[in-house]
This record gives C-alpha cells, structure tokens and sequence, in this order.
C-alpha cells in the first residue's frame, strides 16, 4: 500500500493533480470502469443545485434508513473529518476503508491524473459496490453536466434551489447555470425540480433528453399551515407532516422535492407516513443552525455566517475541517 495512514493519503491526493478544479468526466471514467464495468447493483439518487442539497440528502438517508433499507451516502464537503463524505446507514466510513479504497484506485488509474475530490468520488464508489447497499444517494460537488458523480447513471435525479453559485465555471446566469445543473438527467428517468422559480434551461434540456420531469407548483406542491404543512403529489392525496426540525421556509421546499422521491420510489421501497413525521422531526445537519445548550446558548451556522460574512475558500482537507464552523449568535 503506498500508504498506510488517511492523512498520508489526502496530503498526497492535494498534490496529484495540478489543478484544484478541473471539470471533466473523461479522466474518472476510464479508471472506474477498469474497476467497475457494470452498472451499480443499487438505485442510485443523484442531488444537484445551488441551494438545499445537504438538508435534502440528510433527510432522505434518514427516511430511508429508518425504513430499514440499506443506505449508502456521499456528500461534500466535510465539517470535522473527512470520513464525514462516505457514508453507510448514517455510519461514517472507517479510516482502514478509505485507504484500501484508495490503493485500489490508485492500482487501476495507472498514469491517470486525478484530483482530490475524483479520488474521493471514486473511493465512495469503491465502497458502496462491495457493500450491500440499496440505495445510494450522491451529492453534486459543483454543477451536474461535468461532475464526478455524473460518472454514474441517475436513477432518479432530484435538482433542489437554483442560483447564481461557481459562475467561473457554470455561467454568469440562471439559466446557463441550470443547463450544467440539468447534466444529472438521463433520457426517460424521472427528474424532479423543487425549486420554486424552475429556469426554462430545466424544461428544455428535459424535452432534449425525454427525461420525466416533475416540478414544484405543477406535480407536487406543498403548503404550510400553524404547526404543519400540507403536501400532495400526482395522485391528489394529501399529507400531513410536521415541520422539519431545521427552521426556514426553504426547508419546506426542500422536503417536497424529498417526498416527491418517495412517490417515485414507492413500489420498489415502500415508506410509511410515520416513518417521514419522524425523520422531519429529527433532521440535523451538524454546523447547519445547530444550538449548543449552554449558558450561554451558542448557535452555529457554516451556512448562512459563511455566505453573509466572509466567501468560501477550502482549506486543507488532511482530516482537518473543509469548512470550519462559526459562530453566528450567542444567547
């Protein structure tokens, strides 16, 4: 093994590829497909868009987990560990699977120059392929079209809030934006947009690709009430949930699209109404709005203090945080 150790591994990965970014599937295709030539034995939900990726993957693997289905995640970036992107029934991967994970992907690439965020994507499909997994629920990095997760097909694509986000990358507007978004969809596979303000990129590259798509306001809607909130879907029937457990009104948004998923997946993976009240009720995404009892109460927020204060800039991912928590209040 060329080494025995996680941070060894990372600190070498920062150092392969001589670019930080560098959208393409070319390079991650051919060596996933010297590792696997055939198509995941597991559905796969691919979540793209600018905003309520993390609360929409976090609530599925919950609602999916808690239905008793095996359940596979990957998401980026990490908060404390980088073990925090790979992910096997809410269970972080262990240190001794990402590295042999990582030697075998660095056995197949041969001379193939990969960045640090391919070589993550392809350990956690590494891992989900010699697991039994059921479901597998993958988070865009940046875009869609040119991603490192496009490298597998969508079962179902879910494209949550779109706006303006790595604009040197995918255009200065929302529509250019949404095209690259709208790379996730595969011909005749159902997409679902939960954004409220849906770019008309998202229809026509849908009608291009014959993929079936479903959007917030026409297939499902959702509407909120005292201390619920109303959804219905394609067959008119009408739920009623809880609030989800993270405040904001766009956390209802996001859990539409959620249930939306539900609806497609319902004959192959059956989820009960309780098992949904219970997973809203106790979504948690460590550093997302997150009070430390104390005295005094402290509240993080990566999120919004990230956005309202300062730009985003990684930093070294050696096991070490990709985006540091901040405070955002004291109470």
């Amino acid at each position: 093994m060329r080494y025995q150790d996680l941070e060894s591994w990372l600190g070498w990965q920062e150092t392969l590829h001589p670019r930080l970014i560098e959208l393409g599937l070319d390079r991650i295709q051919q060596v996933f497909q010297r590792l696997y030539p055939k198509p995941p034995p597991f559905t796969v939900i691919t979540i793209g868009g600018t905003n309520g990726k993390g609360s929409s993957v976090a609530l599925l693997e919950s609602i999916f987990v808690s239905a008793g289905y095996q359940v596979a995640a990957y998401t980026s970036p990490h908060l404390l560990r980088y073990n925090e992107r790979i992910r096997l029934n809410l269970h972080e991967a262990e240190d001794a699977q990402i590295c042999q994970a990582f030697q075998r992907i660095d056995e197949a690439r041969g001379d193939i120059s990969l960045t640090y965020f391919e070589f993550g994507t392809l350990a956690a499909l590494d891992i989900f392929y010699r697991q039994t997994v059921d479901i597998a629920l993958l988070e865009v990095g940046l875009g869609g079209r040119l991603d490192a997760v496009n490298i597998i097909d969508a079962d179902i694509a879910l494209i949550c809030s779109i706006g303006l986000d790595h604009t040197d990358w995918l255009g200065d507007d929302r529509e250019s934006i949404a095209r690259e978004k709208a790379g996730i969809m595969r011909p005749g596979k159902p997409v679902i947009c939960s954004d409220a303000d849906i770019p008309t990129t998202i229809f026509s590259e849908a009608d291009r690709l014959d993929s079936k798509l479903l959007c917030l306001g026409r297939d499902f809607t959702y509407r909120r009430q005292d201390t619920s909130w109303q959804w219905s879907g394609r067959n008119g029937e009408v739920h009623n949930f809880p609030l989800p457990a993270l405040p904001g009104e766009h956390q209802l948004q996001n859990a539409a699209g959620v249930m939306m998923v539900l609806e497609c997946l319902a004959e192959s993976y059956p989820v009960s109404c309780q098992v949904v009240q219970q997973s809203l009720q106790g979504m948690h995404i460590p550093g997302r709005q997150q009070i430390i009892s104390g005295k005094p109460d402290w509240i993080f927020d990566v999120h919004t203090i990230g956005k309202v204060l300062r730009p985003w800039r990684p930093c070294s991912g050696r096991g070490r945080s990709v985006v540091a928590p901040m405070l955002l209040w004291v109470c």
